[in-house]
């Protein structure tokens, strides 16, 4: 039996336009639908590492571990207990692996509409739920996270895993899941905020140094913190006006002021804001997986002299300091 066959008949439920087969066009996305308007429209703000490059992106960023952990204190955080047959969408899915297969380990009768705007990456996912048998728990359509064209109030948990900075406007996704959501429903979102400034100045300090006293400093290490620096300062403030963005992967690092605002605006009753680095040696581990994905580097590519700017930073603050100086968070959004 194909994967279009296998498709869960259930998902066009969900959606106030019909809905295209994909295949229809590329046949090996079979079974992976896109609402009607979106058919041939330009894909913005998406690179080719998450298209023809999407097998690369999705072995290199697969991090499913963690998320099981943090899925399980945002719901603990707002007295949410997930069970039973619960109407799942999640927003920029990629391959599932960080987001929906982390929530059917907490919720194994959940059932979900997938969405990604790369094809290439929900192909990788419907590949997996075919050979799992996961065909009638998980359907795969592609769409862009800033559209709206699900029935309103059809689901009980909207979840978008690194998806906001993603999004030349994440405003609009946050209104399309509060319109997605049934009343008490909750929507759960992880994203990079701007306490990654943190790693920035202590990578600046690291070259400063190497440079003005002339220290060997491995030129992978040196290329990849500059790069680094570069890319979380292009991504400060919320002026997303620049045509640069509409080609940039990256463009967010968010604050609490900016979901705060953001919840009230598209009318969820309440926020909170659950932070990931609140470890003894947080900063450390976060450069330790910077430079692993980044650059494959191991953390012993980096002299000892340099990691003492990093452990400073951990050492400067409180874990409550930490908590409240977000570098990567869950946003737990209650309708």
């Amino acid at each position: 039996m194909s994967p279009a066959d296998e498709r869960p008949s259930w998902a066009a439920d969900f959606f106030a336009v019909p809905l295209v087969d994909l295949g229809e066009g590329d046949p090996k996305l079979k079974g992976i639908s896109t609402p009607e308007p979106e058919v041939g429209a330009e894909k913005i703000g998406i690179s080719e590492q998450f298209l023809a490059g999407a097998e690369i992106y999705d072995t290199r960023y697969t991090h499913s571990s963690y998320m099981v952990e943090l899925l399980t204190r945002a719901f603990a955080a707002v007295g949410f207990r997930p069970s039973g047959s619960l109407d799942v969408l999640d927003m920029g899915s990629g391959s599932g692996k960080n987001s929906l297969l982390p929530l059917l380990q907490i919720t194994p009768q959940a059932r979900a509409i997938a969405t990604d705007l790369s094809p290439d990456l929900l192909e990788i996912l419907q590949r997996y739920t075919v050979k799992e048998g996961l065909t009638d728990s998980i359907a795969c359509v592609c769409t862009d996270a800033m559209n709206s064209h699900f029935r309103p109030g059809k689901f009980d948990l909207v979840m978008g895993i690194a998806i906001l900075h993603h999004l030349i406007d994440p405003l609009q996704a946050i209104k399309a899941a509060h319109a997605a959501l049934k009343p008490g429903g909750l929507a759960v979102f992880f994203d990079p905020f701007e306490g990654f400034g943190l790693i920035s100045m202590a990578f600046r300090t690291i070259l400063e140094r190497a440079d003005r006293d002339r220290l060997e400093l491995n030129p992978t290490a040196a290329k990849f913190m500059q790069a680094m620096i570069t890319d979380l300062d292009a991504r400060k403030g919320t002026d997303k006006t620049a045509d640069r963005f509409r080609y940039m992967d990256d463009k967010w690092l968010f604050t609490r002021t900016y979901f705060e605002d953001a919840a009230a605006e598209a009318g969820f009753r309440s926020v909170k804001v659950i932070a990931r680095n609140t470890s003894d040696t947080s900063t450390r581990e976060y450069v330790t997986d910077l430079f692993r994905l980044g650059c494959q580097l191991e953390p012993d590519a980096l002299p000892p002299w340099a990691w003492e700017p990093i452990d400073l930073m951990d050492q400067t603050f409180s874990t409550e300091m930490k908590a409240d100086l977000v570098m990567e968070g869950v946003i737990v959004l209650s309708k």
